[in-house]
């Protein structure tokens, strides 16, 4: 059983490359099956395109049935959802392994019954590879039946007009019954079943013609026990299936539903080959495969294929490292010229695409050539931060150093305005200074800015009026809020506005006032004047010139001689006569006259002096002494 017919031949050219990624083509009949056959696996869950008949089992005859249509006792039932048949003690499914859709042809009911089911297609090139795949569940009455009266299921090709083509090869029928040997069937009870098995019929023969596949199960002939089974079928064309591995392999598919297989070259016996460190060139492989029947006929077939292979396709992208915020081109370079690029994110189709991510990011392109292979690339585009830095504003007194400093101290600055960083300056004005900082390592920068803010100082001012005791100082200070006086004979600085300061020393010619004025940004300004204190003197009244220790000459008295110029000092008697004159500050009269005592009296003086201590002024002044012994 298992047939399969002639020898055929059939040679396609295919071009393979290869490259790191595997892509894989189909081209079997499995893909093709609802094109070529439609609704052959009853994948639309009705019986379009299949006919149906069923009746009464004739003494096991080959065709008893009598009645065309669907019969009404569920002879014919599609399975839509995996489920275990319950009289094969829940071993066998209903569904056979990687399809969706079964039909169940005939039921476990008894009474002489029998169902058939036929497709029917016109036999071409796309379609000439029919494959079905069967599980028969038949009762085995054992050596009370012969095997013509046992429950069965048969396959055969029929015409249009029913009648079986090519009956006398098995290569084209198959038959069996209840505890077959043949079939290795398993038992539940008296019920034998076959798990799933797959056939493949080679329909080349029937090419240009109408055929059907007809499908039988039958009840036994005693209608005693009952036979079913389940099905399902598809075509396509008789070829070998080239799965592509675009790395330089190539794996060959056999037809499935053969029970041998042997490839030329290399010998191997398996369903598929694979072809691998493939070289550029031509190749030629061929598979011979066969079935053996029930009657132990061979059913041979044998097909070929030609395919190119084609060296890799090479394909390279630059990975460059950008900072963040740039954009950079991405140039992917391939070997081939006949392809189509696509990017991934983003789906570009041109050679090069422009990218700004804002992170390092993977971005793949794919060349597809025309053979059906892709020739990925992945671009790493690193993407490093920008540097993070500060620089606090700063704030300033006019004429005052500023430094701006920014931080951390490992990025590399460059300032305007011709300043370094952490280097003092002085800062003309306020205004705005940008900065560019530099990761040295990655070459990437960032700007930034710092207020330098200039607070204008105060402007110190005081007047004084010359030779005023106490000292009267008028401040006279702009943009000031706090004032600091020094008035430069170690006393306590001083903080009131104005000043009336007495000294306590007066034989100093001048002192060295100075007023700090701060402003209310602590801005410092200082103003400093030479106060002259004024000139004091005294001119006794009395004077006792008898020998003693004390009170022997009469002389003025003055608070600092060094502020007194051109000095005169005239002394009169009552009678009008000069008893003494001089001009010598340090020169007083010791009360003679022309060498003698001048007697006790009251004497008039006269004084003539200039006060160069604030305005040089002249002073004439007259009084009267008193001489006393």
């Amino acid at each position: 059983m298992l047939p399969i017919g002639i020898i055929v031949r059939k040679r396609r050219k295919i071009v393979v490359t290869k490259i790191s990624f595997l892509l894989l083509s189909l081209y079997g009949f499995v893909s093709q099956a609802q094109i070529n056959c439609p609704n052959s696996d009853f994948s639309t869950g009705n019986f379009n395109g299949w006919s149906a008949s069923w009746g009464p089992a004739n003494n096991g005859a080959i065709n008893p049935t009598q009645v065309s249509g669907l019969g009404g006792e569920g002879n014919h039932t599609i399975i839509t959802a995996p489920g275990l048949d319950p009289n094969t003690c829940g071993n066998l499914q209903m569904i056979p392994p990687g399809a969706s859709y079964s039909c169940k042809l005939g039921n476990n009911q008894v009474g002489c019954g029998s169902e058939t089911i036929s497709y029917s297609l016109a036999v071409d090139m796309t379609n000439r590879l029919f494959t079905y795949e069967y599980a028969a569940v038949l009762e085995d009455p054992g050596s009370s039946h012969s095997i013509p009266q046992k429950p069965r299921f048969t396959v055969e090709i029929i015409d249009v007009n029913g009648i079986p083509l090519g009956s006398n090869n098995s290569c084209y029928f198959y038959d069996t019954y209840g505890g077959d040997p043949i079939n290795s069937f398993a038992y539940c009870g008296i019920t034998t079943y076959s798990n799933w098995k797959k056939v493949t019929i080679d329909l080349t023969n029937f090419i240009s013609q109408n055929i059907s596949i007809r499908f039988t199960t039958k009840d036994c002939a005693q209608c005693g026990h009952y036979g079913y089974a389940y099905l399902t079928t598809k075509c396509g064309p008789f070829e070998l299936n080239l799965q592509q591995n675009c790395n330089g392999n190539v794996t060959l598919n056999a037809p499935d539903g053969f029970t041998s297989y042997l490839w030329s070259p290399g010998g191997a016996t398996t369903q598929s080959v694979t072809i691998n460190n493939l070289t550029s060139g031509n190749y030629t492989y061929g598979c011979n495969m066969s079935n053996i029947t029930a009657e132990g006929d061979i059913c041979p077939a044998f097909i070929d294929t030609t395919f190119d292979f084609i060296e890799p396709i090479l394909i390279t992208v630059n990975s460059p490292t950008i900072c963040f915020g740039e954009s950079v081109t991405l140039s992917a370079i391939s070997s081939g010229n006949a392809g189509q690029y696509l990017w991934s994110p983003g789906g570009a189709t041109t050679q090069s695409i422009i990218v700004a991510p804002t992170t390092t990011t993977n971005y793949t392109v794919v060349y597809n050539n025309t053979n059906g292979c892709v020739y990925p690339a992945i671009s790493s585009v690193t993407v490093n931060p920008l540097p993070v830095f500060n620089v606090p504003d700063v704030t300033v007194c006019a004429d005052h150093f500023a430094t701006l400093t920014a931080v951390p101290n490992y990025y590399s600055y460059s300032w305007d305005h011709g300043i370094s960083n952490n280097i003092p300056f002085i800062p003309p004005y306020t205004d705005t200074y940008y900065v560019v900082a530099t990761n040295t390592n990655t070459g990437c920068f960032e700007s930034g800015n710092a207020n330098v803010i200039v607070h204008p100082n105060p402007i110190a001012n005081f007047t004084d009026i010359c030779g005023s005791m106490p000292a009267t100082l008028t401040n006279g200070s702009v943009g000031a809020v706090n004032y600091y006086w020094d008035m430069g004979d170690g006393s306590p600085i001083i903080t009131t506005t104005d000043i009336s300061y007495i000294y306590t020393i007066m034989d100093s010619i001048s002192y060295n006032i100075t007023l700090i004025a701060e402003s209310e940004f602590g801005c410092l300004d200082t103003s400093s004047r030479i106060f002259i204190t004024p000139l004091l003197f005294y001119v006794p009244n009395t004077f006792t010139p008898d020998g003693d220790e004390f009170n022997n000459t009469f002389i003025p008295v003055f608070s600092n001689k060094s502020k007194v110029e051109g000095m005169h000092l005239l002394i009169y008697n009552r009678w009008g006569e000069i008893v003494f004159e001089t001009k010598n500050i340090a020169f007083g009269w010791d009360g003679t006259y022309n060498n003698q005592k001048a007697q006790d009296d009251t004497y008039n003086w006269e004084l003539i002096f200039t006060d160069n201590s604030c305005l040089e002024e002249k002073k004439h002044i007259f009084g009267h002494v008193n001489l006393i012994r």
